[in-house]
């Protein structure tokens, strides 16, 4: 099977389009019972190729898990697991924080050999300003990344930064809302735009309401591509970058991701389910319909 190394980003303006002027409010805060993201489950034809190659590629670790094929940094942290089953796609998109991008590029083309083919090399990606912080128009954030697929056909953000190989978030694209208010999941609304206009609420507030859970960043993408991306989590002492945690800590968050003008994305039988604390709850579908397990 061929695999790709993709570009990190889209280059250029996209035309028309710049980051929203918006009236910004206060950050929530999570509920004090709130548990994080815990798990990304994933179905896989082998789960041992896809472990040997976040082992063997990534530099994560396997752990042990009541005979479950789980992959991270610690159980306290996002960790992968993945489980036997046939799947036609549909997976979620993980981030994981590396210590050396090229290193890790490097060794994912000696996986493949000759199967591997390189798009564009990793790069470093100026994120602009986000509004969850509020930060001045004029911040940038350089990180250093690059996207690879692993054996099951899952897509894996590497990004420069910490001491270990992390997992540091799950990314889904989400649909934009004709629904009710109710759905409407901005904590900050958005009372004015300018140059750009945005009929469509997220589904933010279904996770916070559900699962007690802060939007931690609101990221334009403009002008990388025409995307805004929501940060969702429990917060830390420091507030995550456009990729996830910043500092050194296992934690992980779940990004989504609204693509301006698109149509509601197919959930598919890749993503077996996200798992919140334990799991141990009856199973939830969030307004997408992706499968989501709470404690």
């Amino acid at each position: 099977m061929a695999i790709s190394l993709l570009a990190a980003s889209v280059g250029g303006w996209v035309a028309g389009l710049r980051r929203p002027d918006v009236t910004r409010a206060p950050v929530p805060r999570a509920s004090a019972t709130a548990a994080p993201l815990q798990r990304v489950v994933h179905r896989a034809s082998d789960p041992a190729k896809v472990a040997q190659f976040y082992e063997s590629c990534i530099g994560l670790q396997q752990l042990a898990a009541d005979g479950a094929t789980l992959l991270g940094r610690s159980e306290a942290g996002l960790c992968l697991e993945v489980v036997p089953g046939d799947a036609s796609g549909g997976y979620a998109t993980l981030s994981a924080r590396v210590p050396d991008v090229d290193e890790a590029v490097r060794k994912v083309r000696d996986w493949y050999g000759e199967e591997a083919t390189a798009v564009v090399e990793a790069e470093t990606v100026e994120h602009g300003a986000s509004l969850i912080p509020d930060q001045p128009d004029d911040t940038v954030t350089p990180i250093k990344q690059a996207t690879v697929q692993d054996p099951s056909g899952a897509t894996l953000v590497l990004w420069e930064g910490g001491s270990a190989p992390t997992l540091s978030a799950a990314l889904l694209p989400v649909y934009e809302w004709k629904k009710s208010q109710s759905w409407c999941a901005l904590p900050c609304l958005l009372e004015r735009v300018s140059s750009l206009e945005l009929t469509s609420p997220f589904p933010t507030r279904r996770y916070e309401e559900t699962l007690g859970w802060s939007t931690l960043r609101q990221q334009s993408n403009v002008p990388l591509e025409a995307s805004m991306t929501f940060t969702l989590g429990v917060p830390a002492d420091e507030a995550p970058g456009p990729c996830g945690p910043m500092g050194d800590e296992p934690a992980g968050v779940l990004q989504i991701r609204y693509d301006y003008g698109s149509k509601k994305p197919k959930v598919e039988d890749g993503l077996v389910a996200l798992v919140v604390g334990s799991g141990t709850a009856d199973a939830l579908s969030d307004p997408d319909g992706y499968p989501v397990k709470a404690s």
